[in-house]
């Protein structure tokens, strides 16, 4: 998953993403967070054995999560009230 923080600059990070890998917008689900902002979740499946770093120095507010890391999907309420709702697609 590709978790694009605002907070932290995830709308940079992920625009810059975006330029080097444009596949990413082409995710299967994609999340619009309950902290707004911006911030999105992008759900991909990654072949068995494939090992994804945490952060790249070049894209601010993004954290690449998979294994036994854990995100709140569609249907979950941030802590502000909000809820995390689909952008695109669907699990």
């Amino acid at each position: 998953m590709v978790d694009s923080d605002a907070r932290n600059g995830g709308v940079e990070g992920l625009r810059l993403l975006l330029e080097d890998f444009p596949e990413v917008a082409g995710s299967g689900l994609i999340v619009n967070t309950g902290s707004g902002g911006g911030s999105k979740h992008y759900f991909f499946l990654i072949p068995a054995g494939v090992s994804l770093v945490t952060k790249l120095p070049k894209y601010p507010g993004i954290d690449f999560k998979s294994g036994a890391s854990f995100v709140v999907g569609p249907g979950s309420m941030h802590a502000s009230g909000t809820p995390y709702t689909v952008a695109h697609g669907s699990p």
